[in-house]
């Protein structure tokens, strides 16, 4: 899978600009916690909605996968640089923001909303999107 993935995106990621970081997390201690989330918390209610008491049983069954499962989640993060712009969009971002500087008041140490840039938005829309469609792919 990651080599189709290496394959589908070498395209994309050869030029400069994009990156993509990956994010993982294993937690065995969360395990509890998502064990009720995802599947016990809704056969408690239904048990309570049928008048049945399944508490030990659905006690049991969490304490059971907890000691075997845990807790995992994977993020993607897709960054989009200036480096994607050739020279007349970044003259271009430039007087956009330069513009949109113009008219906002002082805002002293906040951060700047006005540095938004549309062309840049543009590129990583796109990026955003053939990433997606690489991952469906596989």
């Amino acid at each position: 899978m990651s080599e189709v993935l290496r394959v589908e995106l070498s395209g994309t990621l050869e030029g400069k600009g994009h990156a993509i970081v990956g994010w993982y997390l294993s937690d065995p201690e969360m395990a509890g916690v998502e064990i009720e989330r995802v599947s016990l918390n809704s056969c408690r209610k239904v048990g309570r909605d049928l008048g049945l008491d399944l508490s030990d049983l659905l006690d049991e069954r969490a304490r059971l996968w907890s000691k075997t499962m845990r807790y995992e989640a994977a993020c993607l993060i897709l960054w989009t640089r200036r480096g994607v712009l050739n020279k007349e969009e970044t003259k271009q971002m430039k007087e956009e923001r330069a513009q949109a500087a113009r008219a906002c008041p002082a805002i002293g140490e906040a951060q700047r909303f006005y540095m938004r840039s549309e062309l840049m938005a543009a590129h990583h829309e796109g990026f955003v999107s053939r990433v997606a469609q690489a991952m469906r792919g596989v």
